[in-house]
Order: structure tokens, then sequence, then C-alpha cells
């Protein structure tokens, strides 16, 4: 077996030069880079590994004869979408894993003749696992609601979300979207962790849904030129220690003596022979039909005996590998299960929608595995109808609220049930009725923030938005995406009630945003988006990114800004096809990427062509807290723009009490106190606030 042994930075550099020409890859080698790079210190680990395959095959020439079998469970890393695949789809990508490293896959005849002689049946058989790590029933499929199925990566966590013990399990994590890394215009169907390097709770391949089988999601694209599963196919290759068969490199070699030089990647389904100009060109060609090739799927069937020998060394040498077909191992997972033991089923379902305006309908998928149900019976508080024993059904919902969902699923083995709260919020189509002007600077203790904005908050633990106490601008209060910390990708989402533009004829959103990044790589993202029908689709109108969205230096500790010059307005237009529509809403949506928290303060929309009377008394929010009061209350309201102001308390005679403040008063959010002290007695009071001449009263109560 010829060896190649190549540096670190040799290897970086390979990859960049042959990435370049392909639109779609294996992520292994990038994977790999990375992670040398963490650890620089190591010694080279694949010059280990090549060590230890060459001892093995000196000392067991003939190889393994003996079926191995190993145990797999696949978690599903979704949002309901099409991404969580069917139970079908995975049995499928089993049989062809076991088809092509047992050489049945039905296309052997199409390995060119000069390369049969050294195809090879790996003695490899792969089985879903029937019991998990606490030895609980299973199908071997696990499935978790995550956004960190997009883009998903060892640095966003991805696989941390889910995880079973290397030595009993291998790992498959089905994924939306995989992050390109490096891959410039591409896009990475899958990638592998090396069995020679890397870190327990990283271990396995990661998968994108639609190159998972040949049926199901990945009858498109990959069903057709790429598919017959062969991505999973080429990443448990690299699972069991195989190289890219061009070595990642030009002209290069896998290190397998059986397999020719490749002058790079193929791509497509070249003709035989498929020759090239490499010093040492094989005597047939480049074998573009091995499954380490990039070539189509339905191009790819063939193992060498030479990539048997490195497989078999792994399995038989290395530790993290070697224990998943021990006897004793395959009884814990239950893949000796013959046939496998029935489970009950986990209940878990999806909606379609979960915005939408009253008398609008939502489509309710059942989504329970482990186990498949004989029986479904939902409850929907709110709907039409409000329960149901159909397996996906449809409910109608005719009054505003927001509202759970429930279902149970039964089989002979046991039943499960789950709710999701909130999951559906109904909107009025009509935003005079559901009470609200939209204006907020969050300063509005007696109006919860909860009750007034909608958070969506896709990431664990404390990334989140809130209402923050402590920091605002020129005020102490805020909404917060706590942020510091969070690499993950999640996409936090905080969405205003609705609001009604019907009396703007041109109108802008203003807001105020402070950030801080905590290096020139923070990739955060803050788009705005609006919405005309009840949230249920959305136009985005701003992004920005990193240090385009920043407001003050990097800041390598929790960014909280502490004068008003950490702060920037922000204009964001409004177009026609938005302007003068009674139910809108507004979304700002943060997407993390390594930087900072980002605060957010004096959300308004404004008219640059003029304000009328009618248009400032919908936009005012005037607001008094606390009422009642025994003490001081505060004033708050918001301008469109700069106005003459007058604020005073009158009692309900209409005997002035005292006055408040009188000037000109910029746009935004503006609050005042009234004294207590200047209050005579308890009793019932108005305070009157004149904005340009037109008059708004509030209605005060001071207590004893």
């Amino acid at each position: 077996m010829k060896k190649i042994l190549l540096a670190t930075a040799a290897f970086a550099a390979i990859f960049a030069t042959n990435v370049s020409a392909q639109n779609t890859s294996c992520g292994t080698h990038t994977n790999y880079l990375k992670q040398l790079q963490k650890s620089p210190a190591l010694a080279d680990p694949q010059q280990q590994f090549e060590n230890l395959v060459s001892n093995y095959t000196a000392n067991n020439p003939t190889g393994e004869k003996a079926v191995r079998i190993i145990p797999v469970v696949f978690h599903v890393l979704h949002e309901g979408g099409p991404e969580n695949i069917s139970k079908a789809q995975i049995e499928d990508q089993i049989d062809l894993l076991n088809a092509d490293f047992r050489r049945l896959n039905d296309d052997t005849a199409n390995t060119p003749a000069p390369f049969k002689t050294v195809a090879a049946d790996c003695n490899i058989e792969f089985r879903l696992a029937n019991k998990d790590p606490q030895g609980n029933c299973t199908d071997g499929i696990v499935r978790i609601y995550s956004s960190k199925t997009n883009n998903a990566s060892d640095d966003n966590g991805a696989k941390g979300v889910s995880y079973w013990p290397r030595n009993q399990y291998l790992n498959v994590w089905v994924v939306k979207s995989i992050d390109s890394g490096d891959l410039s215009g591409g896009f990475v169907l899958g990638y592998a962790q090396l069995p020679y390097f890397g870190g327990a709770a990283t271990d396995g391949i990661v998968v994108r849904h639609d190159y998972i089988g040949s049926i199901g999601t990945a009858v498109s694209p990959a069903g057709g030129s790429n598919g017959k599963g062969r991505t999973v196919t080429h990443e448990v290759g690299h699972w069991l220690g195989l190289r890219h068969i061009w070595g990642d490199q030009t002209c290069g070699s896998d290190g397998v003596g059986d397999t020719p030089v490749h002058r790079e990647a193929n791509s497509g389904c070249p003709a035989f022979p498929k020759t090239n100009t490499c010093s040492n060109p094989g005597a047939n060609g480049e074998m573009f039909t091995n499954y380490m090739d990039y070539t189509n799927g339905s191009c790819q069937n063939i193992f060498t005996a030479g990539q048997k020998a490195i497989m078999d060394a792994t399995l038989t040498s290395i530790t993290v590998r070697k224990n998943l077909i021990q006897t004793a191992n395959l009884n814990t997972t239950g893949v000796n299960n013959n046939p496998p033991n029935i489970c009950s089923p986990i209940a878990d379902f999806a909606a379609d929608e979960f915005m939408i305006c009253k008398g609008s309908s939502v489509d309710f998928s059942d989504g329970s595995w482990n186990g498949n149900p004989t029986q479904w019976d939902w409850s929907f508080p709110g709907g039409s109808p409000s329960s149901s024993t159909s397996q996906n059904p449809t409910v109608t919902y005719n009054t505003p609220g927001i509202y759970d969902a429930t279902l149970t699923v039964t089989n002979g083995q046991g039943n499960s049930s789950k709710t999701k709260q909130a999951i559906i919020k109904v909107s009025d189509t009509n935003a005079e009725d559901i009470n609200y002007n939209f204006v907020d600077g969050f300063e509005q203790e007696n109006e919860p923030f909860a009750d007034r904005w909608i958070a969506v908050n896709s990431g664990g633990g404390d990334f989140k938005w809130s209402r923050f106490e402590g920091a605002g601008f020129n005020t102490w209060y805020s909404a917060k995406m706590a942020n510091f910390g969070n690499g993950s990708g999640d996409v936090d989402e905080l969405i205003s009630p609705s609001f009604k533009l019907n009396n703007i004829s041109s109108p802008v959103l203003k807001f105020k945003v402070s950030y801080s990044t905590t290096s020139s790589s923070s990739a955060d993202v803050l788009k705005v988006f609006l919405s005309v029908d009840c949230g249920k689709t959305w136009t985005v109108r701003y992004s920005k990114t990193g240090t385009a969205l920043s407001t003050s230096s990097n800041t390598g500790s929790p960014f909280t800004p502490t004068n008003s010059s950490q702060w920037r307005e922000e204009t964001v237009s409004i177009p026609s096809s938005i302007a003068n529509k009674p139910n809108v809403r507004l979304k700002f949506a943060f997407t993390s990427g390594g930087g900072n928290n980002l605060y957010l303060d004096d959300i308004n929309i404004s008219n640059p062509t003029g304000l009328n009377n009618l248009a400032i008394a919908d936009n005012l929010g005037l607001t008094v807290f606390p009422n009642p009061s025994a003490s001081d209350v505060t004033v708050y309201f918001n301008l469109l723009a700069k106005a003459k102001t007058d604020i005073r308390l009158y009692d309900v005679v209409g005997k002035e009490i005292c006055p408040v403040f009188t000037g000109n008063l910029q746009s935004g959010y503006n609050q005042f106190t009234v004294s207590r002290a200047l209050v005579p007695s308890a009793g019932v009071y108005l305070l009157q606030v004149m904005v340009d001449g037109n008059r708004f009263t509030k209605r005060v109560v001071f207590t004893e």
C-alpha cells in the first residue's frame, strides 16, 4: 500500500485548489483541517493511522471474512418541513448502504471490466438500533425540532442537539442544509468525522435530507442524477477511514494500492476509459465509478479490496470503532433482535402556519416517531373542529387569540401525548379591534412585553429576546437580544402587534439599534420584515451583518450600551404595497453568528410628508403608569415628528392643577413625571397633552 504523508498547510492549499471546480462537495476534508487547526501541537494523526493500516495489512493479508454489523441511529433535525424525512426513506438508505458495502448493488454490471478484478464485498452490514443508550425500545430514529438544521456544522452545535455514544452507534445527523465553509459558490452534501481524529460528541456523519436514500425528498435532485443513496455510502467510507480517491491533491493518490491516480475529482459520469496526463496514470485510466469520487451516485458502484483493507483495519484496530461490532454491543443496541421489537410511539406534530388571520385554517401533520401509531386523538382549543381522530387534520380559527394544540398517539405498546403551547396565533383582520397603537420604547410596564410582542426564540438557554431594564436610548428600557457567546446560527424573532397604516400616506419605519461585534469575524445578522396578512408571509425591508450592523467597537465581554453615542437610528422605507394597509406587522429577525448582544429602542412610524390629527392619535401611544397611584406617575408618548408640545394636569371640572412641560420635542419616545406632591388630594384627574394644537387626554387616578 502506497502512503501519502502531507503536512497540514499543504492539505489546506491542495483543498482550496480542487474545490473551486466543484459545485457540490463532501466537507470531510475541510472538517478534518479545521480540527487540525484547533490542535496544531498534535502529531500527524493521518500518518499514525496509515502506519496502523500498514501493520494490519502486513499481518492480515487475506482480510476479514466474517460479516461485521454496525448499529446505526439517525438524528433527524428539522423545523417541521420536508427535512423531517420519513422512516421509509431512512430504511431505504439502510438497504442501499448494505447493498453497496456487500457488493449486492444492482449496478455492479456497470463496473468497467478491468476494475471488476479488484472489486470487493466489504463484509459490512448496517442495522438500525432497536435499543437506545438507556435500554429503551427504539426504531433507530430520533426526531428533534431545531433551527440548527440550517447551515449545520460542528461549530453551530447541530450535533449537540442529539447524540448517542460513538462506541455503540454510528451517528447519522440528517439536516436541511450544511455550512458551506470555504466552498466558494458551492454547497456541501455531507461530511464525516474520520476515525483517527476528533471528539466523541461530534463523531459520525452529517448529510442533507435530500441526499438520504432514493425516495421521498431524495427524488429530486438527489434521486435523479446524483442519487441512489451514494452520498451516505461516500461519507460512511470516510467514517471508516477512506480518503477521496484523488487524495485531495492534483494528480494525487488516496494511498490505496489498487485505486489509480486521479488528476482531480470527477463529476457527472465520464466515459470509460477516463485518462489523465499525470506522471503515473493507471493503465486503465481513472476509477470514476468508485464511491469515493465525486461522480453522480448513479455512476458509482465499487469499493476495492485495498479500500476494504483500510476499513478492516479501522474496525479491528481503532478503539472508537472496534467496540461497535462486538457481540455484546450488538445485544446492547438490540440489532440482533429478529424481528426488531415494536416500540411505543412518541407523539410529535407540526402546523403549516403559526400566525394566521381569523377565519383562516391550519393544516396539522402527525410527526410521531419511534413506533407507528394506530390511533390519533387531537385537541384544538379555540379551533373548529375542537377535536379530531384524523392523522392529519385541518382546523379553522374564527376568534383572535393564542391557542395550544395537543396530540395523543397510541399503538399496541403504549401511548404518548404532546402539547405545544401557544402554537397558533390568530389575529383580527382589523388592527383597531386589537386595541394597539404601534409605537414602542419598551417603557410600559403596565402593558407587559410578552402581551405586546411575540418572541419566537429558537435558541436555547438565555439566548433570546426580552425586555431589558438597564439600558435604552436616553431611557432605562429596551428590547434585548441576548447573544453573547452564541455562534449557532439560530434565528430568533421579535414580532410586533398589528398596527394600521391607513392614515399615513408615506410611512417610514424608524428604530434605534445598539450592537457590538466580538471580533472582525462576527457574522450576526439583523433583518426587518413587514407583513400585511397577520404574519403568514413576510417581506424583507432591511438587513445588516456584522461590522455594518455594529454601533460600537469590538467587545470581548457581554455588551451593554452605556451612552447615546452607542446607538444609531435606522430608517426603513415602507413600499406602497404595504402603505395604507389596515393590518400590518413588523418582525425583527436576528441570526446569531458569534457576535455580541443587540438592543432595540424607540420603534415608531413617521410620515415625512406631514401629519394629521388622526395619524397623531393613532401613533401617540399616550400611557400613564402606574395608574392608579399613591405616588408619582410617569407619562409616556411617542411623536412621529418634531412638534410643539404642552402637558398639563387638570381636575375633572377643568381647573389646572400643575403644568408638566411646555416646549418643542424631537420625534421619538418621550417621558415625563407628574409629582404626587403637587396634587392636592386623592381623586380623578385629567392629563392633557397638546401636540401642534391637537388635544389628547388621559384619565389619571391618585389614591391616598
